[in-house]
């Protein structure tokens, strides 16, 4: 197998029905947090004794959506990572498929794949951070460029967009863990993003991202890997947080239906409404 499926983040009931899955298809290592219950750490490593307890320490590091705990924990699975390939995914969510997103690291081991989900296709720099998947060797410096990215910033510190010399006109008005991810697996590939988009036209805006995601990153949808739960913990009393089809984040009434379905619908409004100005 060249495979390995990095499985982060608190345990629940969806790890285990996970590792399961994943097992079928390539090695498994599970990285949780020491606060998860004991009992639910025996259940798991019943079924994958390839488990990485990290230590949960809260201090004053930055840690906006949980990233820096995204970070390590994934990171932690990375470093007993011994397959040549790596797939990111979280311990809340599974799907039923994984092949698909195996044969395109195959295909293209130096791209980042992703899937469709909440990969935002009204602002730029918003990928979908649920499942990442490379080479091995790049999904570890990747991540540890996002966590030195973030090393700067302080706890809960909610950054704008303008400090890094962008605009809210076409990109998510403050710094998001997606964005983190953008900008860092460029930087692997030695390519500034931010110098792609500051004080640059709209068109050229748009043009830039959409070539920076056909040359460095797979799409597989959702609708490709089998049955799946994904999940979006959002704000509103009547937002879904749990999605079982495309069809329901295509229809639903939330940030979630602006996911895109191919590159090509990536289409910034600002530049749609300056064509009847």
């Amino acid at each position: 197998m060249d495979t390995t499926f990095i499985i982060q983040g608190p345990l629940c009931r969806e790890t285990t029905k996970a590792v399961n899955i994943y097992k079928n298809f390539g090695e498994v290592i599970v990285s949780h947090w020491n606060t998860d219950p004991p009992p639910m750490i025996q259940k798991v490593y019943d079924a994958c004794k390839n488990i990485v307890t990290n230590p949960l320490i809260i201090d004053n590091s930055y840690n906006y959506q949980n990233i820096k705990f995204h970070l390590q924990s994934t990171l932690a699975g990375l470093k007993q990572c011994k397959t040549e390939f790596a797939i990111k995914v979280r311990s809340d969510e599974y799907f039923t498929n994984p092949q698909p997103l195996i044969d395109a690291v195959r295909r293209s081991p130096k791209k980042l794949t992703v899937t469709n989900f909440l990969f935002r296709s009204d602002v730029i720099m918003h990928p979908s951070d649920h499942i990442l998947a490379s080479n091995t060797k790049d999904m570890k410096a990747f991540i540890e460029l996002c966590l030195d990215f973030i090393s700067g910033y302080r706890s809960n510190q909610k950054v704008k967009i303008e400090s890094l010399g962008l605009s809210k006109e076409y990109a998510w008005h403050i710094l998001v863990a997606e964005a983190i991810f953008y900008i860092n697996w460029l930087k692997l590939k030695d390519i500034d993003a931010i110098s792609l988009f500051s004080g640059k036209p709209l068109l050229d805006i748009e043009h830039n991202y959409r070539k920076t995601l056909k040359q460095h990153f797979n799409l597989v949808r959702a609708s490709e890997i089998g049955d799946f739960l994904l999940r979006f913990h959002g704000n509103g009393l009547f937002c879904k947080s749990a999605y079982t089809s495309e069809e329901e984040f295509f229809n639903n009434d939330t940030i979630v239906n602006n996911s895109i379905k191919s590159f090509d619908d990536i289409q910034i409004p600002a530049l749609r409404d300056s064509e009847y100005e």
